[in-house]
């Protein structure tokens, strides 16, 4: 009976780290593996593109919130972790890219579910500047999945995914710059259905109401370089 009360606790902490160790699995992302050569963007047609809804707000690095919505101006959304292969030269041609006019009229957002201090360290050494936001609670991930990493989706301005790439994408190739350029020409309902308009004006409605009675208001601002608190895509 007393051998049997002493294997009991070390019996408990064995099941208690096995229970620890698939709820830590089952929270990460696979990596690609295949060893493919980065690709150029390339845009779905207008009329063969699906409609998707998502609507966050996650934490920005260094500091500050981004609300991430599916309306509004064209968006990138690139999951991505600083210890992933290529991972430094990924961001850093996608850093290079948002500085140019190429991508001019396009918001794009780099998604992490690193702990913070890694990837404060990562962005702070290599002076990024694209908006890095951390989705450890799988609050984005939820709406908008992240199947492997690196993983992107290109939305547009209507709220349609314009393209979602598996792997590696070359920022830099004149295929992925002239895609972007396309896709900041095109109108919100470009080669999609009509679309509602009374949510657009509810929401310019309670703004101006916000303004108009409020003694003092505040509205995000982004600014070159680090992206500030409420700032929204």
């Amino acid at each position: 009976m007393t051998a049997v009360r002493r294997v009991l606790p070390a019996l408990f902490l064995v099941a208690a780290l096995g229970v620890s160790a698939l709820a830590w699995r089952s929270q990460l992302v696979p990596v690609m593996r295949e060893r493919l050569e980065p690709r150029s963007l390339r845009l779905t047609p207008a009329t063969e593109r699906a409609a998707i809804e998502f609507d966050v707000v996650l934490p920005v690095v260094p500091v500050g919130e981004r609300r991430l919505h599916s309306r509004g101006r064209p968006m990138i959304v690139h999951y991505w972790a600083p210890w992933e292969r290529n991972g430094r030269a990924q961001i850093q041609a996608l850093d290079s890219l948002l500085a140019s006019s190429d991508a001019s009229g396009i918001e794009a957002v780099v998604v992490c579910g690193d702990p913070f201090p890694t990837v404060a360290r990562f962005i702070g050494r290599h002076h990024i500047r694209v908006p890095v936001v951390l989705d450890g609670a799988r609050a984005l991930r939820g709406q908008l999945p992240c199947p492997l990493l690196p993983y992107t989706w290109v939305i547009d301005a209507g709220g349609r995914v314009a393209a979602r790439i598996e792997g590696e994408i070359d920022w830099l190739a004149p295929e992925t710059r002239r895609a972007l350029r396309e896709l900041a020409a095109e109108g919100p309902e470009s080669g999609g259905a009509e679309r509602d308009r009374t949510v657009d004006l509810l929401t310019a409605s309670q703004a101006l109401s916000q303004l108009s009675y409020s003694p003092t208001s505040t509205c995000g601002v982004r600014a070159v370089g680090w992206p500030v608190a409420n700032a929204e895509l």
